[in-house]
C-alpha cells in the first residue's frame, strides 16, 4: 500500500446573519403599511421576506421580498385594506446565501384607531396598543386635524397602561367644517439594546360633527327712519 501526504483545507463560509428585528410598523397611508427592519450588515444573505397575518400566531403568508445584502436597514411597504377594522401582524425572515430561511424577527403589529362623533359636540376615539418593542411602549400621542391642518401639539398624551381612548370636546372649534381627523403615535420606551427610540403611527380616522346653525326669529334693521317734517 502507499499513503499520500496529508492535506488540510479550511473552507470559507459566508458570514451568517446574527440578528434581524423589526424597528417599526407604521400606517403611512389609507391602505399602506411601512415595515422598517434592523438587519445585520455584516452578514452575507440573499435577502429578506416580509410575512403578514391577521393573527399573532399565524398562519403567515409572504407578501414581499427584498433581495439585498450588506445593509443594516430594510424597508417594506405593504398594500392592505380595512386598516380601521383589522390589525395586521408582521414578521421578517432572513434568507441566507444558500437560499434557506435562517432567522425570523419578532412579530409586530399595526395600531388600529377608531372614532365616532357623539351628541354635544364631542368625538370619542379609541385604539389598540402597539407591539412589539423590546423596551416596550412609553406612551401614545393623539393628533387632530381640522380644516386640513394638523396641530403639531397633541390633543392628548396617554401613558402606557392607561385606557387607550379619549373624549375630545370640539364645541370651541366653531370655525371648522365639521370634519375632525385623528391619528395616534406610539412612542418607544428607553432601554432598547441598540439605542433606538422609534415612533409608530396608526391609521387616520375622520369623524363628522353636524354644524350648529342659529337662526334668529326676528330681525332689526340697522337704518333708523327719519321723522317727516
Amino acid at each position: 500500500s502507499s499513503t499520500s501526504s496529508r492535506l488540510c483545507l479550511t473552507p470559507t463560509f459566508p458570514i451568517p446573519p446574527g440578528f434581524c428585528r423589526i424597528r417599526t410598523v407604521s400606517v403611512t397611508g389609507p391602505s399602506t403599511v411601512e415595515v422598517t427592519v434592523f438587519a445585520d450588515a455584516a452578514a452575507v444573505v440573499q435577502g429578506y421576506r416580509l410575512q403578514r397575518s391577521q393573527a399573532a400566531t399565524g398562519p403567515f403568508t409572504v407578501v414581499s421580498t427584498v433581495n439585498v445584502s450588506g445593509t443594516s436597514s430594510v424597508v417594506f411597504r405593504d398594500i392592505v385594506s380595512d386598516l380601521e377594522e383589522r390589525i395586521y401582524h408582521y414578521r421578517v425572515v432572513v434568507i441566507d446565501s444558500c437560499g434557506n430561511p435562517v432567522i425570523t424577527s419578532q412579530t409586530s403589529r399595526t395600531i388600529r384607531l377608531r372614532g365616532e362623533s357623539l351628541p354635544g359636540a364631542s368625538n370619542e376615539v379609541s385604539w389598540t396598543n402597539y407591539g412589539t418593542w423590546s423596551s416596550g411602549v412609553d406612551g401614545y400621542l393623539l393628533f387632530r386635524t381640522v380644516n386640513g391642518v394638523t396641530d403639531p401639539n397633541p390633543v392628548a398624551v396617554v401613558p402606557e397602561g392607561q385606557t387607550l381612548s379619549f373624549l375630545d370636546a370640539v364645541l370651541e372649534d366653531y370655525f371648522s367644517d365639521g370634519t375632525f381627523c385623528y391619528r395616534v403615535a406610539a412612542l418607544q420606551a428607553p432601554g432598547d439594546p441598540d439605542g433606538f427610540i422609534d415612533t409608530s403611527y396608526s391609521n387616520e380616522v375622520c369623524v363628522f360633527q353636524d354644524p350648529m346653525v342659529f337662526v334668529p326669529s326676528a330681525f332689526r334693521s340697522g337704518v333708523e327712519r327719519m321723522p317727516l317734517a
